[in-house]
């Protein structure tokens, strides 16, 4: 399963194929490639199959699916148009049944175009800074637009630009969004089973749609992927924690340092804010059998225990320090 790939920054790896939304980057579909498989039908190709597999359940809805040059080719965009599916791609201009403008060197200026249609699908050749070939069952190749390009003076100037390369530019990058989101402070280490990397990966893909899903559900509130992870995890650990803390008073040994104010200040309680500051009237002191330490007050240096602990946020608290908690 573990490919090596020479063009991509981690050489050697896991390739997964997936589908995307193209505005919040949430992956609806992802398949492992396991190898090549005898059965494939070597005239459609890997791309082609990849796409055709991942675009089964999109039949008859009129979705617009885009991707780059190594999956494209006009017998797959034809057989997604026959399923109502549109799409939009760059394409090498080597592959077969393309037209002959597309193996022509003609020279063209800075925001020129040609164009051919056929069986409505159309073949756009656009120069920018250099020449891109595209092919799209979706957009009237004539239709043009302005796009803003920067000299090497740092000054913008507009290019004329087909709808198609402009429509494929902004829908293009939804699998680079979800990468962006998973790589940022991603829980994948080091492990010496190959699968511990696969479930990693789709421990993060579960955490990334579930940020995207929140954002959209709730979206006055203003909050980043760090936050948003921290607050699962502590959800999840529910003031979990195995360590065990020695008491100054039992004469452990540690070097006491001062904590500054600013440290003071950002200290972490440990509970969720939508836990520790919504519904504040569930919040009811009870007894405990033993001693713990107090959540606010207590530090490394001066320890402060209570028996008194919160019904909601599950956490010892001095009877001084229970109401200023929950603020």
């Amino acid at each position: 399963m573990k490919q090596y790939m020479p063009l991509k920054p981690i050489k050697r790896g896991f390739k997964v194929w997936m589908r995307c939304d193209s505005e919040t980057g949430y992956v609806y579909q992802f398949s492992i490639y396991t190898g090549r498989d005898k059965s494939d039908d070597a005239v459609a190709g890997l791309g082609a199959k990849v796409v055709m597999q991942l675009t089964n359940v999109l039949q008859c809805t009129g979705t617009h699916v885009t991707f780059d040059n190594y999956f494209t080719s006009v017998a797959l965009l034809e057989e997604l148009l026959n399923k109502n599916i549109y799409a939009t791609a760059t394409v090498r201009p080597n592959r077969v049944d393309l037209p002959v403008l597309a193996r022509k060197k003609v020279p063209m200026d800075r925001g020129e175009f040609k164009w051919h249609s056929r069986n409505n699908m159309n073949y756009v050749q656009w120069m920018d800074t250099k020449a891109v070939y595209l092919v799209s069952t979706a957009f009237d190749p004539v239709v043009t637009s302005d796009i803003s390009r920067r000299q090497k003076d740092g000054t913008l100037i507009a290019v004329v630009c087909p709808s198609s390369v402009a429509q494929y530019t902004r829908r293009m990058g939804g699998v680079d969004r979800f990468d962006h989101r998973r790589y940022s402070y991603s829980v994948s280490r080091r492990s010496r089973k190959w699968w511990m990397r696969i479930f990693y990966f789709i421990l993060d893909s579960c955490i990334t749609n579930a940020f995207v899903l929140y954002t959209a559900v709730f979206p006055d509130i203003d909050t980043d992927v760090l936050q948003f992870r921290r607050s699962l995890f502590l959800a999840l650990l529910d003031n979990y924690s195995s360590r065990k803390r020695k008491s100054n008073i039992t004469g452990s040994m540690f070097i006491r340092r001062r904590a500054s104010h600013e440290k003071m200040l950002s200290k972490k309680h440990g509970v969720p804010p939508e836990v520790r500051l919504s519904r504040v009237g569930v919040h009811f002191p009870t007894l405990t059998p033993k001693f713990l330490r107090c959540r606010l007050c207590s530090s490394r240096t001066v320890n402060k225990r209570s028996r008194v602990q919160c019904t909601t946020c599950r956490v010892a608290l001095c009877i001084n320090c229970f109401e200023d908690f929950h603020k």
